[in-house]
């Protein structure tokens, strides 16, 4: 319980956005008194909130509370002596090593100790760079994990949050792109002659963690837990489909194929066990996807850390964190090929606990 009470006087909610106000009865203010000095260049943020809301109410200007915010809330108080709180359905910021905040920017770049990093994201992820390097390391303070794929992987292109691995099988392309709180990862599949190979019926990719254990979860997919045994990162039942083109004309979403994506765990791998028979007559890309999310960034009913999901299929409905979504691409992560070949997409989305 905070020290000054708080009485909750208006919430407004709107898409992605909720904004709750909070009036306190009453503020010990710290500190000597604002100064017309401090008032014509305020600060835009301060640590505590007493000295925000004294601030804020003498200099008629919003303050940021900075220690009160989150990756996904932003709190101000406002002239008004109120406080103002804005979460977000998905994280819009992340700290800088200075420890200020700074907005989400999942570029990648090549980081001095070779491995491919984004610029500010929540946790701390990073991509190979080639050869025997694990495809994708993510940390959080709750432990660690890697991906690996079983073959040395080519030196990738970089485009915006996406780094690409070509030709990993014939004529399968390799793709893992940063996401506000962890990453997700594609398979590419560019023609029928590619999704024949026996290795797309079983798809391994090495897993080794540190300080999480995994386990398969009731909904077919995969929980990584800390020592406490709460959920760190987490997967619904992965999903692949394939992907018709709008005709001309067409007033509806072409009707989609999907299908559900078996998942088996080792004490080493992570094997994922695709539909093959989507492959027979399908509309290329194909995308066989599953996602990872964060356990705390799941909160509330919208996509956890950041939506990764295809468009949705003709007369299907979209449900944000649903674990069973005829339309929904299951991630840890990248993007999908557009281009007219068939996408195979392991994708899956890994994201951290969003704790404070």
């Amino acid at each position: 319980m905070a020290a000054a009470r708080r009485r909750i006087c208006a919430l407004a909610v709107s898409a992605g956005l909720a904004v709750t106000l909070i009036q306190p009865e009453s503020f010990p203010l710290n500190g000597s008194a604002t100064t017309d000095d401090e008032c014509a260049s305020p600060a835009t943020h301060l640590e505590f909130e007493s000295e925000a809301v004294a601030l804020a109410t003498a200099c008629g200007v919003p303050v940021e509370i900075s220690s009160a915010g989150s990756p996904d809330t932003e709190v101000f108080a406002e002239p008004d002596g109120q406080v103002r709180v804005s979460s977000y359905v998905e994280p819009i910021r992340a700290r800088l090593d200075s420890g200020e905040w700074a907005p989400i920017d999942t570029t990648l770049s090549t980081h001095s100790s070779g491995r491919i990093i984004p610029a500010n994201t929540v946790f701390p992820v990073s991509f190979s760079p080639g050869g025997d390097a694990a495809l994708a390391v993510g940390d959080n303070a709750d432990g660690r994990f890697a991906l690996s794929w079983p073959d040395p992987l080519p030196e990738p292109s970089l485009t915006g949050d996406t780094a690409t691995y070509p030709e990993v099988l014939p004529g399968v392309d390799l793709t893992v792109t940063a996401t506000a709180a962890g990453f997700s990862h594609a398979l590419v599949v560019k023609d029928a002659t590619a999704a024949d190979n026996p290795r797309l019926a079983e798809i391994r990719f090495g897993l080794q963690t540190d300080g999480v254990t995994a386990r398969l979860s009731e909904s077919g997919g995969i929980d990584l837990l800390d020592a406490a045994g709460e959920q760190v990162w987490t997967t619904p039942t992965p999903q692949m489909w394939d992907s018709p083109e709008s005709t001309s004309g067409e007033s509806e979403e072409p009707q989609r194929r999907v299908a559900d994506i078996g998942v088996t765990l080792e004490s080493d791998a992570l094997v994922l066990h695709p539909d093959v028979d989507l492959f027979d007559g399908a509309v290329y890309p194909v995308i066989i996807d599953p996602l990872w999310n964060g356990g705390g960034c799941a909160a509330g009913s919208g996509p956890p850390c950041g939506p990764n999901t295809p468009p949705p299929a003709s007369g299907s409905a979209l449900t944000p964190g649903a674990t069973t979504r005829p339309s929904a691409r299951p991630r840890w992560g990248g993007s999908v090929t557009t281009t007219p070949t068939a996408t195979v997409s392991p994708r899956p989305m890994w994201s951290g606990r969003c704790s404070g």
